[in-house]
């Protein structure tokens, strides 16, 4: 049996989170060599698009929204 301390989970959290940083920091580098080297518009939108994955990563949901409200509403629009 496991039993993990609070000392234990916050170093593995912190581990976590740069983790996280490392692998956020590649893909903005390789994202951003590419878009300033490639000029075709097709390279363009998939790199954009991986910049735009980690922006909407890292930031929060807006304060009082939530994800199972808007499900209903989806729902409601496709019996339309």
């Amino acid at each position: 049996m496991v039993c993990w301390s609070g000392y234990d989970m916050k170093k593995l959290e912190i581990g976590k989170l740069g983790i996280q940083i490392f692998f956020s920091t590649i893909i903005i580098g390789l994202c951003g060599v590419h878009l300033m080297s490639n000029k075709t518009e097709e390279h363009q939108k998939l790199y954009w698009s991986g910049l735009s994955f980690v922006l909407a990563y890292w930031l929060p949901l807006p304060k009082g929204s939530q994800v199972e409200s808007l499900i209903p509403q989806v729902d409601n629009l496709e019996q339309e």
